[in-house]
């Protein structure tokens, strides 16, 4: 509100925010799935009856995310909260531990510098690991037919697409065919599988070898659809239509 310099109507010189659906025990369905109970109980712990933005923001936000003592604040001794606070800190936990496979090396005497940041995992794999929440997938599509890759019929006038690294100009116009998959493929169950195979094909292709030397293209997964715009991921078919976007279906 208010995040631009303009002329208002008189009534509303004042910006006025009012905060909604913030009951103890109550909490809006989605704000509870995205922030999770314990951050939200946190946050109307800390909420004021009156409060100054933007001035106040950083502010609250601190006193939301710091560590508190257990007797700053009468909430820590309810049951509720204790049992949001023990599966945020699960879960912190598992974050933390899946992101140290990708921290940098502690740092000590080296000839060279030579593959310190080399780890055996991909980019993919490592964006995925330190995500929080639901991890989603992000793809470029693009069509084989023959023996040839192109852009999509739909898109770019079905141009041809090279092996060898594109130029930038190129680059740009490839990474504008990106979108995200289902979440079903982002879920700690599925989301590795889907990565490996994505990568396979990649390989397979040799796009690997030319497309990540662009500073656009490395590190982005492909999904290369048939001359049916269609492919297999994970067990399931997923098919691009101009007017539905991505359909998935099971194999029958």
């Amino acid at each position: 509100m208010h995040r631009h310099v303009r002329t208002r109507p008189v009534a509303l010189l004042n910006a006025v925010c009012y905060v909604v659906g913030a009951e103890w025990g109550a909490f809006d369905r989605g704000s509870e799935w995205v922030y999770g109970r314990y951050l939200l109980m946190r946050t109307l712990a800390v909420l004021p009856d009156r409060a100054v933005l933007p001035k106040d923001i950083p502010h609250l936000v601190a006193a939301v995310y710091d560590n508190f003592e257990a007797e700053s604040s009468p909430i820590e001794m309810l049951d509720d909260f204790i049992i949001a606070k023990e599966a945020w800190s699960s879960k912190i936990d598992i974050l933390n531990g899946r992101a140290k496979a990708f921290q940098v090396s502690q740092p000590r005497h080296r000839s060279s510098l030579l593959g310190w940041l080399d780890t055996s995992a991909s980019d993919s794999q490592g964006d995925a690991a330190v995500r929080d929440g639901s991890d989603s997938l992000e793809v470029i599509v693009i069509q084989r037919r023959g023996s040839e890759l192109y852009f999509l019929s739909c898109i770019e006038n079905a141009e041809a697409l090279p092996i060898a690294t594109p130029n930038d100009e190129l680059a740009r116009r490839v990474l504008g065919c990106s979108l995200r998959l289902p979440a079903m493929f982002g879920e700690e169950w599925m989301i590795d599988r889907a990565i490996k195979e994505l990568e396979e094909i990649m390989t397979a292709e040799g796009l690997t070898k030319g497309w990540y030397l662009s500073h656009w293209l490395k590190g982005m997964l492909v999904m290369v659809l048939d001359e049916n715009l269609e492919t297999i991921l994970c067990g399931h078919r997923l098919r691009y239509s101009k007017e539905l976007g991505l359909v998935i279906s099971a194999l029958s």
